[in-house]
């Protein structure tokens, strides 16, 4: 499915759900009670929430810790998107990778990036992956509303005077459709983009822009899509997974963060983070020291690093991601 046919009679869907946010206030007031004054607000992205539930000890080293954003396969996929971003907005030729190089730097340059020097064969990489969303984008309806990171913004617990506890934060790669403040029942899609193959787990990326898009607007989004350059097949097209949204999958994803909320609330509040050891052990910060870490660098899946891509640490989606308030 390219992604033209996947935007196809959007304009043709039902109206969209309403989201009842009762439970996630609950939990976002419970998990700041605690919780002293000047350490809030407790500001929480996806990929923290992710961390949260999969092990609270990893989470709060990669708070204190984060990744490194110089790295080459990081830069393929931030300029790969970037990439996409100018092709929406019509400004290098698809199919010529010396334009397209150029191009790129010169964003750069105008957002003052020193982009560091990248071989032939890297960027040829990234035109190979910017040239398969130009194709998978093709002929779609000009008269979409589309959006580019677009950043979405949840607060709760506010106070008496305004004041948030707790901020949920989160960045669109594309979005399709306006606020339902704007146009009450405008279709709302939204698309996210990956340099490499779809994530090992896809659901969990999916489930997170249903509830932001859900908590956000008051509303669900008709459609969350995720989309993948895919450099190791002859796809021209990439890969499309589409994740159906409904009542179902969005109480999911709203279960899964508030538990994250009330595990950063209890961080913060002064608790000994729970070690949770996994594969992913392999990857955190504090598995020299560690107690349970050799639990987990001792298991063994084969397909345990196929989810990593250069954008499952998008710095854009941790901006402000401090556990303890600060960015």
């Amino acid at each position: 499915m390219t992604i033209s046919e996947w935007l196809r009679g959007l304009g043709d869907e039902r109206e969209r759900l309403p989201y009842d946010a009762a439970e996630l206030h609950e939990a976002a007031a419970f998990a700041v009670r605690g919780v002293p004054r000047e350490r809030l607000p407790l500001r929480l992205s996806k990929h923290r929430i992710e961390a949260l539930n999969s092990c609270p000890r990893r989470a709060l080293a990669e708070a204190a810790n984060p990744p490194d954003a110089s790295s080459e396969l990081f830069l393929i996929g931030r300029l790969v998107e970037r990439a996409a971003r100018m092709h929406l907005w019509g400004r290098y030729p698809t199919g010529d990778p010396d334009a397209l190089r150029q191009a790129l730097i010169e964003h750069s340059s105008a957002r003052g990036e020193e982009l560091p020097e990248l071989d032939d064969m890297v960027w040829e990489s990234i035109a190979l992956r910017a040239d398969r969303f130009a194709r998978s984008w093709g002929d779609t309806n000009p008269d979409l509303d589309v959006h580019v990171g677009e950043r979405l913004v949840v607060p709760l617990a506010v106070d008496a005077h305004g004041r948030a506890g707790v901020v949920l934060t989160g960045i669109t790669d594309i979005s399709i459709g306006t606020h339902v403040a704007a146009h009450p029942h405008q279709p709302r899609a939204v698309l996210e983009l990956k340099s490499g193959r779809t994530p090992w787990n896809p659901l969990n990326e999916s489930l997170w822009y249903q509830f932001m898009v859900s908590a956000a607007d008051g509303c669900a989004p008709h459609r969350v899509g995720l989309w993948a350059a895919a450099p190791d097949t002859n796809h021209q097209f990439g890969d499309l997974v589409d994740s159906p949204v409904n009542a179902g999958s969005i109480a999911t994803a709203t279960r899964r963060v508030c538990e994250a909320l009330i595990v950063v609330g209890g961080i913060a509040a002064g608790e000994k983070p729970e070690e949770r050891p996994s594969v992913l052990c392999r990857r955190c910060p504090d598995r020299q020291v560690c107690p349970s870490a050799h639990v987990g660098m001792a298991q063994v899946r084969v397909d345990a690093d196929d989810h990593l891509d250069g954008w499952d640490d998008d710095p854009d989606d941790l901006d402000g991601d401090g556990l303890d308030g600060t960015a």
